[in-house]
């Protein structure tokens, strides 16, 4: 287990590292580019597959990711509160229909 980890990390810097002191050398500028590119490549699936390998080997990664992953889709209902931080407590659609159209009325008048 530990030791995949280890070669994804060590595989991944090797990769870069050695893209980066190319960069460095006086040689032609397509080779440049593709110690760029390449370099770039390598940290864009470093960013992807080492958490991918975690989470296929370590236990404890795949009960957290779960847990996380439970409390992202649970809809978070908060209390409405006015701006004193009092709760804003609804009496019913039809109470407040009522109240809105005779007030309504009050201010036709």
């Amino acid at each position: 287990m530990f030791d995949k980890i280890v070669w994804s990390i060590g595989f991944f810097n090797s990769i870069v590292n050695s893209c980066l002191i190319l960069d460095n050398y006086d040689i032609p500028i397509t080779y440049k580019n593709v110690a760029s590119i390449s370099c770039d490549f390598s940290i864009l699936l470093y960013g992807v597959i080492v958490p991918v390998v975690y989470y296929n080997q370590i236990e404890s990664w795949k009960k957290r990711v779960e847990v996380i992953m439970r409390g992202c889709f649970k809809p978070k209902v908060a209390p409405l509160k006015d701006t004193f931080g009092h709760d804003l407590v609804s009496h019913g659609a039809c109470e407040d229909t009522t109240k809105y159209f005779e007030m309504l009325a009050k201010q036709w008048k």
